[in-house]
C-alpha cells in the first residue's frame, strides 16, 4: 500500500488514528486481501535442469492472529495501564522466551516470501539475505497471459 501514493494518502487518515491491530488488519484487508507476506522456502527440483520452486511454509511464522496477540502484548507494555482496568495476564517479568519466539517467528515470515501489491497482477518474491549476501532483494514477476508452451510450438 505505501508504495501507491494515492492509495496511502486516502488511507493514511485513517491508518494514522488506528491503535487496534486486529481493526487495522481488517482495514487493510479491504484495501488488499491478499496483502500479508506469504512465507516460503525455496526447493531443489526432482529432475536436473529444473528450476528452484517454491513452497508455502506451513508453521512456525507471524500468522495475523499472532501478530494481533502480539501487538496486544507489547503495548501492555509500553503504555500505562490503567490502574482502574483488568490486570494484564502478561508478565514482563517472564517475556523474554515469548518475545524470542516472536523474534523467530518474524524472521521465518520476512525471510523469503511473496507478496501481492495493491492492485497488481503481479506477484513480488522479497529475500532478506538474497544468496548469503546480507542484502533485501525484491523480484517482481508479472503475470503473462500467453500460450502454453505445448501451445506455441504446434
Amino acid at each position: 500500500m505505501v508504495a501507491n501514493e494515492k492509495v496511502y494518502k486516502s488511507a493514511h487518515a485513517n491508518f494514522a488514528k488506528e491503535w487496534n491491530a486486529k481493526k487495522l488488519l481488517v482495514e487493510l484487508e479491504k484495501l488488499n486481501p491478499s496483502f500479508y507476506p506469504v512465507p516460503v522456502k525455496q526447493v531443489q527440483p526432482d529432475k536436473p535442469g529444473m528450476l528452484l520452486r517454491h513452497e508455502k511454509v506451513a508453521q512456525g511464522y507471524l500468522t495475523k492472529h499472532t501478530f494481533v496477540d502480539a501487538y496486544q502484548k507489547c503495548s501492555e507494555l509500553i503504555h500505562t495501564a490503567n490502574p482502574y482496568g483488568n490486570k494484564s495476564q502478561f508478565d514482563p517479568k517472564n517475556c523474554s522466551k515469548t518475545f524470542f519466539e516472536w523474534h523467530g517467528q518474524i524472521v521465518a515470515l520476512l525471510n523469503l516470501h511473496e507478496l501481492h501489491l495493491y492492485n497488481d497482477p503481479g506477484i513480488a518474491v522479497c529475500s532478506m539475505n538474497d544468496g548469503g549476501t546480507n542484502q533485501v532483494r525484491v523480484y517482481r514477476f508479472a503475470r503473462v497471459d500467453s500460450p502454453t508452451w505445448t501451445e506455441a510450438i504446434t
